[in-house]
């Protein structure tokens, strides 16, 4: 045990004689190069790492040349830091929002023929867009659409969706109205009809007239006719969006262009009026994609066009003959009184008629010839839709409806009159969505 204490001793001694004997530049050269070792072993790690995400960098490029990706850089020479302490903004990164056209489901891959989703969007939903990828053509993976998006939704899943299902502002017919509802509005009440919803008629025709329009009603085209199962036909519309169901609300499949030749497999029996078009559901097969479009956007004629495949207008203007409004939804100030008027009037000679603004079912009738203060719409009929809404056409003069009656968008429900609280022979008509005034404007069809 002696021998080992006495070597430790001489040990820890020459060292020691060794340390304070070594000069300063010594110490601080051995210092130098063993920083500069730590130094180079931390570069050689960093460029591995720059070069992974320099591959990473050429070969989203290559997949998407829209998408920037900033690579890690060396702090020291990085320009877009700032410094937090000298007051100083922050740059904020730029983002791109759309909204959808149409109810979608998110892919994994821009492709048609992929079905792996992400997320349903719906109808009007505020999407962030990420890239624009560019395409190839992939012998795995077959697609109609061309261009597609890659969109992030507000619960942060991203997605791809084709370009022409986006908007750079939100669907105008998604506007919520600006009157309280009434909620005394039920089946059992009267539907809310109560001498306190006076409002329409309480104006004179000559107060203002501030909009004008003129409509002959739905157009007498013929949609119908050439649609028959095993029919060959063209899309006539420049874009056609394909849907899951035969229903305005269906989820969009894929879209078609104009002059593309699909087949009809299948046929809806009942005709119904979307977009001032009466026409039928019909399913077509387009390659190996199949699903259901409006009958009204297909043609024998190869050559046919119109713009867009609008089905989202519901409604026609309930009179046939040329028209004006002359009071329209919302407040209004009557012999200066503020109100809120749940319609839209529509004055014109008494006796002309009166037809159903959608495809619908008669739910109330009320006659009432009277025209007093105190009679509300007079004589008015409700028609209720699909989709939870109700129109009401007030102050008429005849009714040509009953209780339980399936009416055709454009057929006949009364003519226009004066009954009610009423200074001149005019319409009072009104939508109501799910129990809740709108304005009918958003919902007409052009």
């Amino acid at each position: 045990m002696k021998k080992q204490f006495y070597l430790l001793l001489i040990i820890f001694y020459t060292s020691s004689i060794s340390l304070i004997s070594a000069k300063p530049e010594e110490i601080a050269e051995k210092s130098r190069l063993t920083r500069n070792e730590i130094i180079k072993k931390d570069e050689e790690k960093r460029a591995k790492i720059l070069k992974k995400f320099s591959d990473f960098q050429m070969k989203v490029k290559n997949f998407a040349p829209d998408m920037k990706i900033n690579i890690p850089i060396n702090p020291d020479k990085a320009e877009d830091i700032l410094d937090l302490d000298n007051d100083s903004e922050l740059k904020k990164q730029e983002k791109y929002f759309a909204w959808t056209a149409e109810s979608y489901k998110l892919r994994t891959l821009p492709y048609d023929s992929i079905k792996e989703y992400t997320a349903l969007v719906s109808k009007g939903d505020r999407v962030t867009v990420l890239m624009k990828p560019d395409l190839k053509k992939n012998k795995s993976y077959q697609s109609i659409t061309k261009d597609w998006l890659l969109i992030r939704t507000t619960d942060g899943i991203e997605g791809y969706i084709p370009l022409n299902l986006l908007l750079n502002k939100k669907p105008g017919n998604l506007k919520k109205t600006s009157l309280t509802p009434d909620k005394n509005f039920n089946p059992s009440n009267n539907y809310g009809l109560k001498d306190k919803y006076r409002s329409p008629g309480e104006e004179k025709l000559f107060v203002l007239t501030q909009y004008t329009r003129k409509s002959k009603g739905v157009k007498k085209d013929d949609f119908v006719s050439h649609l028959n199962t095993g029919a060959n036909l063209y899309v006539k519309s420049d874009i056609l969006r394909v849907r899951d169901a035969p229903d305005d609300y269906g989820t969009v499949l894929f879209s078609l262009e104009n002059k593309d030749r699909v087949q009809i497999t299948e046929i809806e029996p009942g005709e119904v009026t979307l977009g001032g078009k009466k026409s039928k559901w019909v399913k077509i097969k387009y390659l190996s994609y199949d699903g259901w479009v409006f009958g009204a956007f297909l043609s024998k004629d190869r050559d046919a066009f119109e713009e867009g495949d609008s089905i989202e207008y519901l409604f026609q203007i309930p009179i046939n003959d040329d028209y004006f409004i002359s009071s329209k939804f919302g407040k209004r100030i009557l012999n200066g009184i503020v109100s809120n008027h749940s319609g839209v009037d529509l004055p014109a000679p008494c006796g002309t008629n009166v037809v159903s603004a959608a495809d619908g079912n008669v739910i109330m009738v009320v006659e009432d010839s009277r025209n007093c203060s105190s009679c509300a719409y007079g004589s008015y009929a409700i028609i209720e839709h699909k989709n939870g809404y109700r129109t009401v056409y007030g102050h008429l003069s005849t009714i040509s409806v009953i209780t339980g009656q399936k009416l055709n968008s454009g057929e006949k429900v009364g003519t226009v009159g004066n009954t009610g609280h009423s200074y001149g022979c005019h319409l009072h008509f009104e939508i109501r969505a799910y129990e809740e005034f709108v304005d009918p404007l958003n919902y007409i069809h052009p």
